[in-house]
Formats: structure tokens, C-alpha cells, sequence
């Protein structure tokens, strides 16, 4: 695999996302943020714990967890008979954007704190090295961004933790705070539909390099009272809802066109048995959380998937939108 880094590539992650973070503590008010510093200078960013965040600070908490080098729009956009805001995201930069820098598979745990990491701070910390091995690439810089997924604010401890991982100092750690239970958690997680296709792409053997350009959306999962019983992840609606398209320069289009059948959701043979049971009884459909429990890191994906091979100009689709299953999650009658 023809690897690069960010020397070579001459980009930085980093540093292009600390650039929207100033904007989030230029003016909190805007974005509905709360910004203080800890006691060993951290800064944190909190957009769902004690504030309210919103569309806003969703669109632009999304872009920074892509690393400042994704283009990340809520849209409005048709489901059959139906319409739901959705985030768009459109990238150049597919695997820096995606794989090393959104991609959530950093699972800190320190003390009673736990979260789920998203943002350029892994390819700092390269706490996913064999993820990190595979697409060889990796950064430097003395300041950090990471965005966490928790329900609580992180300890000093764990801002000391995360900030030895990343070799920076605890001032020049710059921390987002969200939960998926807030509007910017839900459309975080939405932004994420090209990511998981990138994924499931290097879990298949493809190269990810030879992506060239990537853009998908999935519709942003709505608030209700009973969230926090969580009736539905929001991972779930890009399993049934998302939609990701990746032009590639790849030589065969035989096996381009078996690949791109391998990608979507429904591909799954577990994702395929678990969502057999939901449809026999519904009420089994939250308990079973098929995105999440039934299909392992390697099988998540979007629901549609499209391939354009830019040396040949064809085109490939697998999967389907399952609407009445998003209409379920979003409760619409």
C-alpha cells in the first residue's frame, strides 16, 4: 500500500482543525458552547454536558473531527415521501479526513471517565497503530485536538492521559466535549457516513489511497424525551439511511463492481439475520441495536454505496435505503 504522511502530503490536521476551534471560543454565544480552561490549561470545549450546542456547533464540531479537511453541510433532504436534515460532507482529502482523524475507534478509559475519540489527536497519538500501520500515515505538532463522546466532563487525570498520548502539553490540548444525545453528537455521528465506508473499504483489501474524492450523507437523528433511554443509536441511521460515494482510480472494474456489492450494511450476513428478527417484531429493533451489537466494526457501513472509477468513467451501486425502518426511528406516522 503506497503510503503517506503529512510531511508529504504537506497538510496537517491539526493545525487546519485548531483553526475552527478558535472560532467555536472566538464566540461561544454563537454556537451555544461553553468554553473554560482546566487546571492544567487544557482547554474544553463543551457543547452537549452543560450547554445546549445545536445545529451550528453540530456542523462545526463535525468538521474539526474530519480534521478541517471536509466540507460538512446540513441539508435538507427527500427520503421517499419524507424529508430530514441531513449531514452532507464532502471531502479531497478522504483518508487523512476519514480514517485518521474521524474515525472513532479510540476508546479511553481512565478512572470512573470513559469516551470515545474522535479527531486529528489519533494521528498524534496513534493509539490505533495498526489502523495507523495500515494507511501509514501520521502527524507532528504541538497542539492537539480531540473531540470526545461521553456524558461526563473528563478529569485531570484524563486530560493529562490524553495529552502524554498525543506528546503535547496539557495547555496546547484543545478538547470537544459532546454526547450523542444533543444535536451535536446526533449530526457528528451522521457526518460519520464516509468514514464508515472508508472503513469497511480497508477492511475489504482496497486500497484507500486510490480514493480520490468521497461525499455522503445520512439524516440526523431527532430529539425526543425518551433519548436517554436510547429507543435508537444514532449510528442507526447510517446503516438504513446513509449514503456514500467514492471516486477511485482503480484498474479493474470487474472487481470493483464485487467489491462495491461487499460494502453496503445489507451485506452483512449478521446485519442481514439480526434486521430478519426486527421485522418479525419491531420491538426487538431498539433492543438489538443492529448497527451497534449485531455487526461488528468490520461489517458497519452505509446503506447505499456508490463507486465511480474516474480511469474507466463507470459507475457502481449496492444496497437500498431502508426508509420505513428510518421512519421507525425517527417516529414519524
Amino acid at each position: 500500500m503506497e503510503g503517506k504522511t503529512s510531511q508529504s502530503n504537506e497538510i496537517n490536521l491539526n493545525a487546519a482543525a485548531l483553526k475552527l476551534v478558535e472560532k467555536l471560543i472566538a464566540n461561544p454565544r454563537k454556537y451555544r458552547v461553553l468554553v473554560e480552561r482546566a487546571s492544567c490549561g487544557a482547554t474544553l470545549i463543551d457543547s452537549s454536558i452543560q450547554a445546549r450546542g445545536g445545529f451550528l456547533a453540530g456542523e462545526i464540531v463535525s468538521k474539526i473531527c474530519l480534521g478541517g479537511y471536509a466540507s460538512v453541510q446540513i441539508l435538507p433532504m427527500q427520503y421517499e415521501d419524507t424529508v430530514l436534515p441531513s449531514a452532507f460532507v464532502y471531502t479531497d482529502y478522504p483518508v487523512q479526513s476519514t480514517l485518521a482523524s474521524q474515525y472513532s475507534d479510540w476508546k479511553i478509559t481512565v478512572g470512573s471517565f470513559s469516551a470515545i475519540a474522535s479527531g486529528p489527536a489519533r494521528a498524534l497519538a496513534l493509539e490505533s497503530s495498526e489502523l495507523f500501520k495500515r494507511i501509514r500515515y501520521k502527524e507532528k505538532l504541538d497542539k492537539a485536538v480531540l473531540a470526545l463522546e461521553t456524558e461526563i466532563r473528563p478529569t485531570e487525570e484524563t486530560i493529562a492521559y490524553i495529552a502524554e498520548k498525543c506528546n503535547v502539553d496539557p495547555s496546547n490540548l484543545y478538547l470537544l466535549i459532546y454526547s450523542t444525545k444533543n444535536l451535536v453528537g446526533a449530526t457528528q455521528v451522521s457526518s460519520g457516513t464516509v468514514a464508515a465506508g472508508m472503513f469497511k473499504l480497508l477492511t475489504l483489501g482496497f486500497d484507500p489511497w486510490l480514493v480520490q474524492h468521497a461525499w455522503g450523507y445520512a439524516p440526523i437523528l431527532p430529539l425526543h424525551q425518551s433519548y436517554e433511554e436510547k429507543t435508537a443509536e444514532a449510528t442507526d441511521v447510517i446503516s438504513y439511511g446513509g449514503t456514500a460515494c467514492y471516486q477511485v482510480d482503480f484498474e479493474d472494474d470487474q472487481k470493483l463492481a464485487s467489491i462495491t456489492m461487499r460494502m453496503p450494511a445489507s451485506a452483512s450476513k449478521m446485519f442481514r439475520e439480526a434486521n430478519k428478527l426486527a421485522e418479525k417484531n419491531p420491538e426487538l429493533r431498539n433492543l438489538l441495536n443492529l448497527s451497534n451489537n449485531y455487526s461488528s466494526g468490520n461489517d458497519f457501513s452505509p446503506a447505499v454505496v456508490r463507486m465511480n472509477n474516474l480511469k474507466t468513467a463507470k459507475n457502481f451501486r449496492a444496497g437500498n435505503l431502508e426508509i420505513h425502518v428510518l421512519k421507525e426511528l425517527f417516529r414519524i406516522v
